[in-house]
């Protein structure tokens, strides 16, 4: 039985990373720009509303503030919390721009918080940045 290609081993990520971005140095500086992650937290929303109707709601409301990852509405029986995971390096203060205005007829309380900073570096990734 020929093994071919499984008789080799595997190439070495940092080769392939120095030849994927060898070709495109703004592919390679936007990967390793260092990306400010948020989390935020929204209370006041209508909890009447279906929690899928209200993510959705809520991610339009938010989008124009940095790339959102996830979005998600956990209900109590007085009030509800949502937690919206956003990606921008000032999408804090966009958000916080957004504390007070309406939604459903209801005024939104907002709050950001950083969200915890993973570490990379030791897999070499071309996006894991030392800063």
């Amino acid at each position: 039985m020929d093994m071919g290609m499984f008789s080799q081993p595997p190439p070495v990520y940092g080769d392939l990373q120095m030849n994927f971005f060898a070709s495109n140095p703004e592919m390679k500086a936007f990967f390793e720009k260092p990306r400010r992650s948020w989390v935020i937290d929204v209370e006041g929303f209508d909890t009447s509303v279906p929690a899928d109707e209200m993510e959705e709601a809520l991610i339009n409301h938010f989008k124009s503030c940095g790339a959102i990852l996830r979005a998600s509405v956990r209900r109590h029986p007085d009030n509800g919390l949502a937690n919206i995971v956003m990606v921008g390096d000032d999408a804090d203060e966009k958000v916080m721009q957004l504390n007070g205005t309406e939604l459903g007829g209801k005024k939104l309380v907002v709050k950001a918080r950083p969200y915890p900073r993973m570490d990379y570096r030791h897999l070499n990734l071309p996006f894991a940045s030392s800063s």
